[in-house]
């Protein structure tokens, strides 16, 4: 026999009040007045007391003031028209733009406007935009870092982003989030902002920052409150070249200060800008073997061409074709200024990482940072590669000397905790 809910008698008291709640909430399609706000909140605190008991019991007073300020809080929200935002760049240095999505290669950055906020991409990171308004933002980073200004002004706007380890969701701040393989970590500038990783989460606020790995989240206090160098505005320095220091000499030299000049017209006969704009994004396409068909072509004419050599390496690292990607960069890396000094950094990533050659690697980075880097986060970042790949040849004093170099002198940098793990391997 199936039991039956006991019947509960009418009461006229609670149909009047849920009748005229009803009534005052229909008509809120504009933002309600200090007045309407009252009115409703004394109203639900009348309810409590004219409500039979077991509707006390459901629905206190407390809970309808929580509910009733949500709804006006949505309508006030709702009441402002949404204003979709397009990012603009406002710097880029050996990053691309394709779409939504913006990468940056080892050695590069780009800052971005995204209406009110402020966007900063460090090394090696992909970032997607995948919506942005006046009323909520929300951006993908696949790996690397990025860096951003949120403006607190904007009230309750989402501000979101996603990460293969977590959601970093802000209001009003200036933060930092880096995706590196398994860890996430979070740094806090001004403000606070929620991580949810996994099925807990965790309050960061300013001047503290989280770490998540192996499911396990570690919260402490930044080594710095320096600005992060994603967000800066300041050009890409190009430094002059200098004569390549000794590869085994185990006395580190500290790095010569950049030294700014201009940057070389492009040759007669090279890509023009758009030519190479265009070829980068169809690769980003996956059109590599149409692309790497006319580059070539392009360097019969100018084989001296730096940005079209490097692009048709990027295009063979693409198509895992990694010992002729090794030899364009290094053709590239033979010319002179900033375009031919990255091209060195890229031949030391694909010997390190690619091709497992750590030796010849180190030769490619003592040549990057004898000419000089082009930001302090940059040549802290190579400083670690260069004392992983002084570990992997057994090196160790050396690579330890590195690290606490590193630590010492770049302690504000994004390298600093890969360098703090790196120690403790040591």
């Amino acid at each position: 026999m199936t039991e039956q809910a006991p019947q509960t008698a009418p009461d006229p008291a609670w149909d009047q009040f849920a009748a005229e709640l009803k009534a005052e909430r229909a008509p809120l399609s504009e933002p309600p007045s200090r007045h309407e706000v009252a009115r409703l909140l004394q109203r639900a605190e009348e309810a409590d007391t004219q409500a039979p008991a077991w509707a006390r019991w459901m629905m206190p007073a407390g809970v309808l003031a929580v509910l009733v300020a949500g709804v006006i809080g949505f309508v006030a929200l709702r009441g402002e028209p949404e204003v979709p935002w397009t990012a603009k760049t406002v710097l880029a240095s050996a990053a691309t733009t394709t779409g939504a999505v913006t990468e940056t290669l080892p050695e590069g950055r780009a800052l971005l406007s995204l209406g009110d906020d402020t966007v900063g991409l460090g090394p090696d990171s992909r970032l997607e935009i995948a919506s942005a308004s006046s009323k909520a933002t929300r951006l993908v980073l696949s790996r690397g870092s990025v860096a951003a200004h949120v403006d607190p002004s904007r009230g309750a706007r989402n501000f979101d982003v996603d990460t293969p380890l977590g959601r970093v969701h802000v209001v009003g701040t200036i933060f930092r989030v880096r995706a590196m393989g398994d860890e996430l970590v979070v740094e806090v500038q001004k403000g606070t902002v929620e991580v949810t990783h996994g099925s807990a989460s965790s309050r960061v606020t300013g001047g503290q920052r989280l770490v998540v790995k192996a499911g396990e989240a570690t919260l402490g206090a930044r080594d710095s409150d320096a600005a992060f160098d994603e967000l800066s505005d300041q050009p890409v320095v190009v430094v002059a070249p200098v004569p390549e220091p000794v590869v085994e000499q185990p006395v580190i030299e500290p790095t010569p200060e950049p030294v700014a000049m201009k940057e070389e017209p492009r040759k007669k006969g090279a890509a023009p800008a758009s030519k190479l704009a265009e070829w980068r994004t169809r690769a980003a396409r996956g059109e590599c073997g149409l692309v790497m068909a006319e580059v070539k072509k392009s360097l019969g004419q100018a084989p001296d061409d730096i940005l079209a050599r490097m692009t048709l390496a990027d295009c063979q690292r693409r198509s895992n074709d990694m010992k002729g990607a090794l030899e364009s960069y290094l053709k590239a890396s033979a010319g002179k200024g900033a375009d031919a000094n990255r091209a060195t950094l890229m031949a030391a990533a694909v010997l390190q990482d690619e091709l497992a050659q750590p030796a010849k690697a180190l030769k490619q980075l003592d040549r990057y940072l004898a000419r000089g880097a082009e930001s302090r986060d940059l040549e802290a970042s190579v400083l670690v590669r260069k004392a992983r790949a002084l570990q992997a040849t057994g090196k160790k004093p050396q690579a330890r000397a590195i690290v606490e170099q590193v630590l010492t002198k770049f302690a504000d940098t994004s390298a600093a905790p890969e360098a703090l793990r790196l120690r403790d391997a040591l």
